[in-house]
């Protein structure tokens, strides 16, 4: 059992080198963008920015105009995370260019200010067709009594049924 534990711990032990040793960590600087790519005429739409650098300074545009700015230009250590977001409301329809434009650096000093685009694709918003009207149903004619009381001072009172059970309701 000793010898079991031994060769178990000695496993362990080249693994754990292994990763320090031949870590994969990434140094390079990143940005990106996320939304859905269709959207309606005023609906609006949050587009996020996520990625990692040691220094940057971003905007994120759509077509142009700038909905969202970030920018760290302090930190000088490490890579650190980039996390922005912006709220854009399209007005006419067609493809909308969601771009990012400034600049990123990572650990190494490397600059990158060239980053991936996204298209956002507006439409009108769909009419919603209204619910045909139902015809009323035509009301019934209540009932006369078929004979009058003989004297109409006196109260006449008359036998009530066993039956608690709504028959109809009708407007």
């Amino acid at each position: 059992m000793k010898k079991l534990m031994n060769k178990i711990f000695l496993i362990l032990g080249i693994l754990f080198m292994v990763f320090v040793l031949f870590g994969n960590e990434n140094y390079a600087a990143n940005a990106t963008i996320s939304c859905t790519s269709t959207s309606e005429t005023n609906k609006k739409v949050t587009i996020y920015v996520s990625g990692s650098a040691v220094q940057w300074n971003l905007k994120l545009m759509v077509d142009g105009q700038v909905i969202a700015k970030s920018s760290e230009l302090e930190n000088y250590e490490s890579n650190i995370g980039i996390s922005f977001s912006g709220e854009y409301t399209p007005t006419t329809t067609g493809t909308k260019t969601i771009s990012i434009a400034g600049s990123i650096t990572d650990v190494n000093g490397t600059t990158t200010d060239s980053f991936a685009s996204k298209t956002l694709t507006v439409t009108a918003p769909t009419p919603v067709t209204p619910a045909e009207p139902t015809t009323p149903t035509t009301p019934t004619t209540p009932t006369k009594p078929s004979t009058k009381p003989s004297n109409p001072s006196t109260p006449t009172t008359s036998t009530k049924s066993n039956n608690s059970k709504l028959a109809s309701l009708q407007i």
